[in-house]
């Protein structure tokens, strides 16, 4: 299906960028670009996060509205994404599970914790590819400051986890150390 909704583009505070916020009552906040360009691919993006999210979880996206006038001086455009809850790469809760090295009972209780996005598919409880990857990137994180013990307030532990997650390590005590050390030690903060 197709969405479509209204954005206000306007130069931001500094000059340097373009704000891109969603008009009427939308229910979420903003985005940004360096360029109008930019914030453009930017506002669809957004908005096409927010029509996933609101197909996962059932909900109806409010009323789509058109003819508003700017309120920050600047452009209104409409941006259009089109998506089904087919697009959205998932897999089964027990693919989930086989990959998290978790139960299915266990998927099923981080479902409803909220930790993974789910839905249901017939019989099958779909689970979000993100979200099964920002847990696998969690439990690296978790690792990575268990090596590091007290230096681990240092490091940004997200983004040397999302360096090895991309590097297919998602044991770190599997992985060579050098490797780990080396993206460790190019994400000190302040060097």
């Amino acid at each position: 299906m197709v969405y479509v909704w209204e954005f206000e583009f306007f130069p931001d505070e500094s000059g340097n960028g373009i704000n891109a916020f969603p008009c009427g009552d939308f229910g979420y906040g903003a985005t940004c670009g360096d360029d109008l360009v930019d914030a453009v691919e930017y506002a669809a993006d957004f908005l096409g996060c927010a029509v996933e999210d609101h197909l996962i979880r059932g909900i109806e996206l409010p009323p789509m509205e058109f003819g508003h006038k700017p309120e920050h001086g600047g452009q209104i455009i409409a941006i259009a994404v089109e998506r089904t809850l087919e697009d959205i790469p998932a897999m089964t809760a027990a693919d989930a599970a086989r990959e998290l090295g978790v139960s299915r009972a266990r998927v099923a209780q981080l479902c409803k914790a909220g930790l993974l996005e789910s839905w249901m598919s017939g019989t099958n409880r779909m689970v979000t590819r993100a979200s099964v990857n920002a847990r696998l990137v969690d439990g690296i994180a978790n690792q990575v400051a268990k090596m590091l013990g007290d230096d681990a307030k240092s490091y940004y532990l997200h983004e040397i986890a999302d360096v090895l997650f991309s590097r297919g390590i998602r044991d770190v005590s599997d992985a060579d150390s050098d490797e780990v050390w080396t993206v460790t030690q190019e994400n000190v903060v302040g060097e």
